[in-house]
This record gives structure tokens, sequence and C-alpha cells, in this order.
């Protein structure tokens, strides 16, 4: 009989199965997969897809449909921050500097470009200053040097900051730190004092400008569903072109418009009914008899 299992086998004899002959094999750990992708990976990887399925042509329609929201979003952020600043202009010049601060805060979180980074840190700074200013009207020592700390935080030169936080300090009973904020303050004839007002951002053509009054300050940034919509209509009209062209007897004309209202807004029903047409408009194939 076979050894039992668990026991020694004997010279010469293969080693024992550890299990017995008829007992169901051990259930074992299902292998991990050799790789994953990345949810972004996936998309990249299912936009190639769709390009290689739509062909060329709509696969480029697609591509430049893409291009034109990636644009008309980065308008879109630039118009958000600068109406955010114009905000905190409005609310600076009203002295209701925590308003202020928190649109200015909203816009240095954004994209801002160069020349807006510098408009916002001089803002924010002197809403700061301001903010610390109030608290030391009111004796809260230990609020006014935090705001005087946020405003060196951002402009580390700025001579107010620097004599407003030892003024603190000393009234905290830090004399030492008094002296050195005093040491490291610029001199006074290389600084200017804390702007009791703020100017608006001047763009004319700015749907955000307070000051534009082609426009309602209640104005809100254009989000994707507005671009979508534009996409839509500028795809309707072109449909319409190419049904007046196609009326007139120039198919080829017709068709060109019905391609563009195909690129201009693909995944849309505009796009479906450009395709339906151009569809309709190609000529029967001849068959040789």
């Amino acid at each position: 009989s076979p050894p039992a299992p668990g026991n020694a086998n004997q010279p010469g004899q293969p080693a024992p199965n550890p299990y017995y002959p008829y007992a169901a094999p051990p259930f074992a750990r299902p292998p991990g997969p050799l790789f994953t992708i990345s949810p972004g990976g996936r998309a990249f990887l299912l936009s190639v897809a769709v390009a290689i399925l739509l062909g060329g042509g709509i696969a480029a329609g697609v591509i430049a449909f893409q291009r034109s929201y990636d644009r008309y979003s980065s308008v879109a952020k630039t118009q958000q921050v600068a109406a955010l600043i114009n905000q905190g202009v409005t609310a600076y010049n009203a002295r209701d500097y925590a308003s202020a601060a928190r649109f200015f805060e909203l816009a240095q979180s954004g994209q801002p470009n160069a020349k807006e980074r510098a408009t916002i840190a001089f803002n924010l700074t002197a809403a700061y200053v301001q903010l610390a200013r109030l608290a030391e009207a009111n004796q809260r020592w230990d609020e006014a040097r935090e705001w005087y700390q946020k405003a060196l935080a951002i402009s580390p030169d700025d001579r107010n900051a620097h004599l407003g936080l030892a003024a603190a300090l000393e009234h905290l009973g830090d004399a030492n730190g008094a002296r050195a904020q005093r040491g490291d303050a610029p001199p006074a004839d290389s600084h200017q004092d804390t702007p009791a007002t703020l100017e608006l951002n001047p763009r004319a053509n700015d749907p955000y400008n307070p000051n534009n009054p082609d426009s309602a300050q209640t104005s809100k940034p254009a989000d994707p569903q507005a671009f979508l919509n534009d996409r839509r209509a500028r795809a309707q009209a072109l449909l319409d072109e190419g049904d007046q062209l196609a009326k007139q007897n120039d198919l080829e004309g017709a068709r060109q418009k019905w391609r563009e209202a195909i690129s201009a807004a693909p995944a849309t029903p505009e796009r479906d009914q450009a395709q339906e047409r151009l569809d309709r408009s190609q000529p029967a194939p001849k068959f040789d008899e």
C-alpha cells in the first residue's frame, strides 16, 4: 500500500505525493496582470483607437476640435483670473479687505501670466497690510503679526510690512524680533506706502471688466458647454451653406461645406447630419456590363 501522506519515503523510492490521489487540487491565487494602465493611458489608447476607426479625415477633425477647446479653455482661464483681480480691487477700494484678499488668493491659485502674477502679489500684499492695520487698531496684536507675516511671505522687501511687524512684536514683548524687522526694512526713499486704492484691469474688450459698460459684473467665465454650443452652431451654419450650394447644383462645394461641418463638431447631431448628406451625395458606382 502507498505510504501515508507525510511519511518519510524509503531509500530508492520516489518522493511520496503530499496530496491524496483523488483529492481536489489545492486552490492557488490566480496570477495578477503583468502590467496595469493608468486612466490617462487608457484614455490615450482609446483616442488612438477611435482615430484609427474614424479614419484620417474625421480623426483630424477630432484633433482640431480638441485643440480649439484647449485654446478656448486657456482664454476662459485668463478671463477668470482678470475677473477675480477686478473683483478683489473693487472690494479693496470699498475697504472690504478680507473679501479682497480672498479674491486675490483665488486669482493667484489660477493660471495668471507673469504680469498678472506681479499685479496679484502687489494687491495681495496691500490687502494683508490693511488687514494687519485693522487688527492693530483693535489691539489684536497676534492677528496683526500673522497678517504682516503673510504679507512678507509674498513681498519680503515690503517696508510697511517689516515696520508693522516690528511694532506688533514689540507689543507682544519680542524686542529682539522687532529690532531685526526694523533692520530688514528697506530705506524709506526706496519704497511707497500701502495704497489706499487699487486700479482695475483696464482691458477694453474684457467682458469681466467692471469698467466695461457692455458687460455685467455678474457675468461668468465661459464653460465647456458654451464652447460645445458654439461649435454646434458653426456646424449648423456650414450645413446650411452646403444645402444652399447643393440647390445650386454645386455638389463639390456642398461636399466641402459638409466636410467642414464634420470637423467643426464631431460626436454631435450636426456631425451626423453632415455625414449623411455627404454619403448621399456620392455618385453611384458604375459596373462594366
